[in-house]
């Protein structure tokens, strides 16, 4: 029994676990992800073969700078902390991830609909939030004094797009040619309302939601009042959109050239000058002017002028889910301009 035990301590001495000589990776294996609380970084890729889960927020340990997105960094995904977004590059642009989604459920901030057309939209025009995020909500100030390029860049840090003339001009024909938009409850007949337009008015809407439904005054809102001043429009899905026209101008994602946008001062939109080009991208299917609601047409006074479009506060009849203006450059910031966001979910 003895010689039997002596063998066997001497075998265990020889096996015992020798600890590393050096921190990984030198001499050693890669040093394992493993359980606990306390914070791990690995300097490699993580590879997940199944289901990545977790119950915390995705950390950056390093606060990196979100790389170029290009050839080289196509299919990368990036979480943006700020604006709680999980971006996805294409190869050309970030996007939002995570494939055909609903707009309600949309990773962006505040509330988007589905705007039937093939595009979600900010139910409100672009709000300024916390962080100097774009946000669709209805009690953050209006993001104004904003040039068309920092929109742009602004809409794309959410995951989304500046609105484009063609989304703006498919809003606003659906909007015409839904029999609720129209004073009178009859396509054509009667005008189309354009919201906070009061000429009288000399700031943003005090506040946007059911009691400020209507412009009823100088800078003076209510629940009730006249069909003209309805800051709501209805969409053909049923989906309501607020303040496409009246309160700011909002930029398009878009410039004009002469060769193609007329140029001229203020005209109505069934000029004759307008026929060839300017109405069939950008007005009303109807035969429709500042008469009905449908806002006026200013012409494109320099090549690479952005497109500003539904009017301002005190635009009285300029103002219209139609109306645009092409005398700015991308590069002006003005108190009466702001903006609003697409996403192709």
């Amino acid at each position: 029994m003895g010689i039997t035990l002596s063998i066997f301590l001497l075998s265990y001495a020889v096996i015992a676990y020798t600890p590393p000589t050096s921190n990984p990776p030198t001499d050693n294996l890669p040093e394992l992800v493993n359980t606990g609380s306390d914070p791990q970084y690995i300097e490699g890729s993580l590879d997940v073969g199944g289901v990545l889960r977790g119950t915390g927020t995705i950390p950056n340990p390093t606060e990196e700078t979100r790389p170029t997105c290009n050839a080289s960094t196509e299919g990368m995904q990036w979480y943006d902390y700020n604006s709680k977004v999980l971006l996805l590059c294409n190869g050309t642009t970030w996007g939002a991830a995570g494939g055909n989604i609903s707009c309600a459920e949309l990773p962006q901030g505040g509330e988007w609909i589905d705007s039937g057309l093939g595009f979600c939209v900010m139910k409100y025009e672009a709000r300024k939030a916390a962080g100097d995020i774009a946000s669709s909500n209805p009690t953050d100030p209006v993001w104004v004094s904003i040039s068309q390029t920092a929109a742009r860049s602004a809409c794309q840090a959410i995951g989304a797009q500046l609105i484009t003339n063609a989304q703006w001009t498919a809003l606003a024909r659906n909007i015409e040619t839904t029999a609720s938009n129209w004073s009178n409850g009859v396509v054509g007949n009667g005008t189309l309302s354009i919201g906070w337009a009061n000429t009288s008015n000399t700031v943003v809407a005090t506040s946007t939601g059911p009691s400020c439904l209507y412009n009823t005054g100088t800078n003076a809102c209510g629940s009730t009042g006249t069909h003209l001043y309805k800051r709501t429009h209805t969409l053909s899905n049923g989906q309501t959109i607020w303040d496409l026209s009246g309160n700011v101008w909002e930029w398009n994602n878009d410039a004009c050239s002469q060769t193609n946008w007329h140029n001229s001062a203020w005209i109505e939109w069934n000029t004759v000058a307008l026929s060839d080009y300017e109405k069939t991208n950008a007005g009303s299917l109807g035969n429709y002017t500042s008469a009905n609601g449908a806002g006026r047409y200013y012409g494109c006074t320099a090549n690479s002028n952005g497109f500003i479009r539904g009017g301002d506060w005190s635009n009285g009849d300029y103002a219209g889910v139609f109306s645009l203006d092409l005398r700015y450059a991308p590069s002006l910031l003005d108190t009466t301009v702001g903006f609003r966001c697409t996403v192709t979910p």
